[in-house]
């Protein structure tokens, strides 16, 4: 993941390249529109709303927030390239790439290996 080169007001990221597809992919396979998507991810993430076309530029490949992306992978089903680390230590040993979606990277790692892919979000 790339910080976008143009500086956007939300602090954005680009999402990785394989994202955009697979996120669209599961948004037309489960018939949701972008104002949906925003209303459960907004749910999500204990907000009051998402503006619709924070969905669309997410979708898009444009710019994302980790917390964001997190959510709208949750809402879709699939997986977040995001890994979160609560600590150095944490962060020192490195990602669990076999999580669903942004964990506690405590979770990921103290998790039995056939339950790592069960990892709960934050």
């Amino acid at each position: 993941m790339l910080v976008t080169a143009e500086r956007k007001r939300d602090g954005g990221i680009e999402t990785p390249a394989w994202w955009p597809a697979r996120a669209t992919q599961a948004k037309r396979d489960l018939g949701l529109s972008n104002d949906e998507i925003a209303a459960l991810a907004a749910r999500s993430l204990g907000v009051p709303s998402i503006d619709p076309s924070r969905v669309s530029r997410c979708l898009s490949g444009y710019t994302a927030t980790i917390p964001l992306l997190g959510a709208i992978s949750d809402v879709l089903g699939i997986p977040s390239p995001v890994i979160v680390a609560e600590s150095e230590v944490e962060a020192d040993r490195g990602p669990s790439w076999d999580c669903p979606r942004p964990v506690k990277m405590s979770q990921a790692l103290s998790a039995p290996s056939g339950l790592r892919k069960q990892a709960t979000a934050l």
